[in-house]
């Protein structure tokens, strides 16, 4: 059966308001792609920044910020035992790095262990030192944020950078029995701060009033003619 002119337009009209209706109410969440910044290898204590890509408020609207915070470490240990008896135990450094926002809304943490919780094990003679062989470890630490101030921070329209602080805290913990013994430390580290948004996809553009009565109007403009064909006829 051949459409009429009226069934045509009364179909196209009908196709596009469904494909919005369908289009709005099945909105699907998406990620966007990691945006990171990273720090080389530098001596601690460290207070530095980073710069990441905020989420652009015209994809959608935001659900979740994923952050994450990644850290390699190297350390090397110098022993000192001043007493005129030997001393002997373990020894470790930690590392904490934070990662901060300008509102102080988050306080996000990682600590690293160099080279474990057991330590590295010294025997030193009366009066003796020791400086250690160097000590790596390295550590992840991912957190999704969902508070509605951290996603308002984290937001713009448009592009826009979140500046985020990166600080350090480096110590050495020291086990000992006998003599008198003291350590310090020399400890490099890098850095690397990704975020990843996961959002709502915004719905396509609601047309405007005028479309429709554009819409409308033909489909009745048809109308009218298929009448009038019909009474000629």
């Amino acid at each position: 059966m051949t459409k009429t002119p009226l069934k045509k337009a009364a179909v196209s009209f009908l196709s596009i308001a469904l494909t919005f209706l369908g289009s709005a109410q099945y909105a699907d969440a998406a990620t966007t792609s990691p945006y990171s910044a990273s720090l080389s290898s530098t001596k601690t204590d460290i207070d530095t920044y980073f710069l990441l890509q905020k989420f652009d408020t015209r994809l959608g609207t935001l659900s979740k910020v994923t952050l994450s915070l990644s850290s390699g470490a190297s350390t090397t240990i110098t022993l000192q035992n001043t007493s005129p008896s030997g001393s002997s135990g373990t020894v470790y450094t930690s590392l904490k790095l934070t990662l901060s926002d300008p509102d102080a809304l988050l306080s996000q943490k990682l600590t690293l262990i160099v080279p474990d919780t057991d330590g590295l094990n010294y025997s030193l003679l009366a009066g003796g030192s020791m400086t250690t062989g160097e000590a790596t470890a390295t550590g992840n630490n991912t957190v999704d944020y969902t508070s509605g101030l951290i996603l308002s921070e984290f937001s713009t329209v448009g592009v826009g950078n979140i500046r985020l602080g990166l600080a350090t805290l480096t110590k050495t913990t020291l086990t000992n029995t006998g003599g008198n013994t003291s350590a310090s430390q020399e400890t490099y580290a890098d850095a690397t701060a990704t975020v990843t948004y996961t959002y709502v996809a915004a719905p396509p553009a609601v047309p405007e009033p005028s479309t429709w009565a554009m819409l409308v109007g033909g489909v009745g403009l048809l109308a009218f003619g298929q009448r009038m064909r019909r009474r000629a006829v």
